[in-house]
């Protein structure tokens, strides 16, 4: 019998530590670089982008699942970590990341502190996929119920190609 007990917790612990490490895994995900855009100025850049790299990747950390006050029927998830890479041949270039406390250049210097209070950020939203240089954040407010919705634009980004690495990018409206 201890036998049994001893065998049915080794495979216990064993799938436990697999659903854990899968947890934290990076997904990995192309930006498309080479269509047009109806923007000019975003043109420019992906214009630039192709100049100095042959793709670029997001890879994510998923985080928890959430859906907004507003419109419980929209689903989200939190993005503990979102970094930003400049492939050119076989060499992949970390030029950056975004978490719950901000946007990161690729030497971990902070660029941009996320200061929202008196709402609770959770974290990066998963809406920031859809635009990855304009990253948005899930927000809650504990004086609304604790309502959770998502943030306008935090920031505007691009790359300083020079440095392989991500600054802030004041548009010119």
């Amino acid at each position: 019998m201890k036998k049994v007990c001893v065998v049915f917790l080794f495979f216990t612990l064993v799938i436990c530590f697999g659903v854990c490490a899968n947890e934290n895994k990076e997904i990995v995900v192309q930006i498309d670089i080479s269509s047009a855009s109806i923007d000019k100025n975003f043109n420019a850049f992906q214009s630039e982008m192709r100049k100095h790299y042959d793709s670029v990747q997001l890879g994510y950390i998923r985080g928890k699942n959430y859906s907004i006050s507003a419109n419980k029927n929209l689903k989200f998830f939190i993005i503990d970590r979102l970094s930003y890479y400049g492939i050119k041949g076989n060499n992949k270039y970390l030029l950056g990341y975004v978490t719950a406390d901000g946007i990161y250049d690729k030497d971990s210097c902070l660029l941009k502190k996320l200061d929202v209070s008196p709402v609770i950020s959770l974290g990066l939203s998963s809406m920031s996929l859809n635009d990855p240089w304009t990253p948005c954040y899930a927000l809650q407010d504990p004086s609304w119920d604790n309502e959770i919705f998502n943030s306008e634009v935090f920031a505007f980004m691009r790359i300083d190609f020079v440095k392989n690495s991500l600054i802030i990018h004041i548009p010119e409206w």
